[in-house]
């Protein structure tokens, strides 16, 4: 019984001392690895001096602006080996602009940046300078996005500028509905009528009879703006009756400023200027 104790004993003993080795081992090469990496990122062949955009579409976003969001500048060389992938993705997502990114880094000095900008899809007059992409993320338009024919939306938040580094609250409700009535524009047979401006402030009034939605359209070249009021339910027969109105624009001489006002089921009210 003894000898098989001592036997015991000594296996474990044997174990024991593996793994410590095998412990120190890892930690020493740990430790080489470290300071292999620390004398690295002190070398200037390993600087960053080239940034590669990659992405669905080519230099969305000046290379410049990049280089800001990552914290790189010129005068402050940054090495490739300090660069963490992750954290200089998350830099890259604090844009309003940037949807998705994807951070590479190439040794022994570039950074490729694959990345996918939002879109806008309306511009959102309660703010300054604001677009918004079909996810109701607001963002800047310019100098980022080049001037487009895109329906300005107002929700009634009140026009104010924005700080971009903080996330406006808008109500998302609201905004669903007025891509809602956008896409039954667009849908009906309005001929050269172009929505120009949805104005969504008083779709929510606690009166039903205040209760309304503003159309801005452009009829067409040479053609005053048109103001078109309906009401917050049943907006596809308005906007059947609104079609009938055009098809008869030379009856009714809509080519001067208008105000037509379709809430009432089966009436128009037409309001023009004077000449």
């Amino acid at each position: 019984m003894r000898k098989k104790s001592l036997g015991i004993t000594g296996a474990m003993a044997l174990l024991l001392s593996c793994i410590l080795l095998t412990l120190l081992g890892v930690r020493g090469g740990q430790w080489y690895w470290v300071r292999i990496i620390e004398a690295r990122k002190l070398e200037s062949k390993y600087f960053v001096t080239k940034i590669i955009q990659t992405g669905s579409e080519k230099n969305a976003l000046p290379t410049f602006y990049l280089s800001q969001l990552l914290e790189l500048a010129a005068d402050r060389p940054v090495s490739l080996y300090s660069i963490d992938v992750r954290r200089a993705q998350e830099m890259l997502l604090s844009s309003p602009c940037i949807k998705e990114a994807r951070v590479i880094r190439q040794f022994p000095d570039t950074l490729y940046i694959d990345y996918t900008v939002r879109r806008p899809v309306a511009l959102l007059g309660d703010f300054v300078n604001a677009a918004v992409d079909k996810e109701g993320v607001v963002f800047p338009l310019a100098p980022f996005y080049s001037p487009k024919n895109l329906v300005e939306i107002v929700l009634g938040l009140g026009v104010s500028t924005l700080e971009w580094d903080r996330k406006p609250q808008i109500d998302m409700e609201r905004l669903k509905e007025a891509f809602s009535v956008i896409e039954k524009v667009g849908e009906a047979d309005l001929g050269d009528y172009q929505l120009v401006k949805l104005d969504m402030t008083q779709c929510k009034q606690k009166s039903y009879g205040k209760r309304e939605i503003d159309l801005i359209f452009y009829p067409g070249e040479n053609c005053p703006l048109h103001y078109v009021r309906l009401p917050t339910l049943q907006i596809e027969s308005r906007l059947a009756n609104l079609a009938k109105l055009i098809e008869q624009n030379e009856k009714l001489k809509l080519d001067k400023k208008s105000v037509i006002d379709l809430r009432l089921d089966g009436l128009a009210y037409v309001e023009q200027e004077d000449e």
